[in-house]
């Protein structure tokens, strides 16, 4: 591939010396003409390669340093001449391609004509002189299309070829011609870039409940927590980081002057009491338990009332004393407790007996009567009654049921009704 592009390079040289020569007779020949011309002295008109010119034909021949001959215009370089050798010939050393200097056919140091192409920025006379192939050159770099915490974003390149260009000086460069339309994008390195601690999103606030400070229960100055979540890139990805302040801020339940700040400690309850208005037999009853307040003042202090008190009520089950109750409010002790309620015993001479135990209507028995003296006993109806006597004149009865009722015998004995009125047993008839 080299030999053959060397071989072009050649046959190009070739057309180009026999141009060039002719080119330089028609010019002296106008100078010969012109009177105000310059005429160039001899070795002065340099066209590029060493051109002889004799009486004859032009023809330079290999190994005669280039001087003129009978023969054709030779534009053929002398293979020991390092600066017309053609490349790819036997025995042509391209030593001016690497001496550090412009000479040869180079269009630059080293670079251009039978040399390697010259780079973007080196003189060149014509577009072959210049680097061949692609020419890409970077231009931004972009992040639209990539996550916000990735560690690189896209290059974008634009492609196009070297040429040669005239400059402002009129001096032939290589230079980069891009196509418009013709990009490349690229993950490379040269979109890198240090994303650690980037905002990777909205900032979000959380505001703690506004509360008086420690030590302070009066008064409306408070303070809060807030705590603020800031999105940031960590280790390629979007996570959130906590960081934590406080400040002021108003209480909107603080109590104000005059209002309650502080309740101490609830007593034991009391004893279960009857239910006010309710007999002191009743078996539900209340309990009761106090507790001391304090309250705001306008200097901000919490100060305890201490004439002032809270109550709280709950219900109760009683055991109420039977023997003895309130009935009404009024302490009595004729009133026992039955049935959850104050009664009265019926316990009356006229409601007792001495024959049988009479129940007193609160749950109890009355105490049996007792008959005293010579002339009572007790009556078959159970009740203290003179003694029959053999004939009662102002006394009649018709049944035995009736003397019962109206005289007792002795020793208990039922009496008999008789003609005569009641009679004891063993009475005469």
């Amino acid at each position: 591939m080299a030999c053959e592009q060397l071989k072009n390079k050649k046959r190009s040289i070739r057309d180009r010396l026999i141009v060039t020569g002719a080119m330089a007779v028609m010019l002296l020949a106008g100078c010969l003409e012109d009177p105000d011309a310059v005429v160039f002295g001899p070795g002065k008109l340099d066209v590029g390669a060493d051109v002889a010119v004799d009486a004859g034909p032009e023809e330079v021949g290999e190994g005669d340093g280039g001087e003129a001959d009978g023969g054709d215009t030779d534009v053929e370089p002398d293979a020991d001449d390092p600066d017309s050798c053609v490349p790819g010939d036997e025995g042509c050393v391209l030593e001016h391609c690497g001496n550090g200097q412009h000479d040869g056919d180079e269009s630059d140091v080293d670079c251009g004509g039978s040399c390697q192409g010259c780079e973007a920025g080196e003189l060149c006379a014509r577009v072959d002189d210049c680097l061949g192939g692609e020419v890409v050159e970077f231009l931004r770099c972009e992040r639209a299309d990539v996550d916000v915490c990735a560690p690189r974003g896209v290059g974008i390149y634009q492609v196009g070829e070297l040429t040669c260009a005239r400059d402002d000086g009129g001096q032939g460069r290589c230079v980069a011609r891009f196509s418009e339309n013709e990009v490349r994008r690229e993950d490379d390195a040269a979109c890198e870039s240090d994303t650690e601690g980037v905002s990777c999103g909205q900032e979000r606030v959380e505001l703690g409940t506004c509360l008086l400070q420690a030590g302070q229960v009066c008064g409306t100055q408070g303070i809060r927590s807030v705590t603020t979540y800031q999105p940031q890139c960590s280790e390629g990805a979007c996570q959130e980081v906590a960081s934590t302040s406080q400040e002021e801020c108003i209480v909107a339940s603080a109590p104000r002057p005059g209002e309650v700040c502080e309740r101490a400690q609830w007593s034991a309850w009391g004893p279960c009491e009857p239910v006010s208005g309710h007999d002191s037999c009743a078996m539900g009853g209340t309990q009761v338990r106090t507790r001391t307040v304090a309250r705001c003042t306008s200097g901000g202090a919490c100060e305890p009332v201490s004439s002032e008190r809270e109550q709280e009520r709950r219900t109760c089950q009683r055991t109420p004393d039977p023997q003895s109750c309130t009935s009404a409010g009024t302490d009595d002790a004729t009133y026992t407790c039955y049935q959850g309620q104050c009664c009265s015993p019926n316990c009356s001479d006229a409601q007792r007996s001495c024959r049988a135990d009479v129940a007193d209507g609160c749950g109890g028995v009355c105490p049996r009567l007792v008959c005293e003296g010579l002339s009572l006993a007790c009556a078959m109806d159970g009740q203290c009654r003179p003694l029959c006597v053999t004939v009662t004149a102002d006394r009649t009865c018709n049944t035995n049921e009736d003397c019962g009722s109206m005289c007792a015998c002795p020793l208990g004995a039922p009496p008999r009704c008789t003609q005569r009125g009641c009679a004891c047993v063993g009475a005469d008839p």
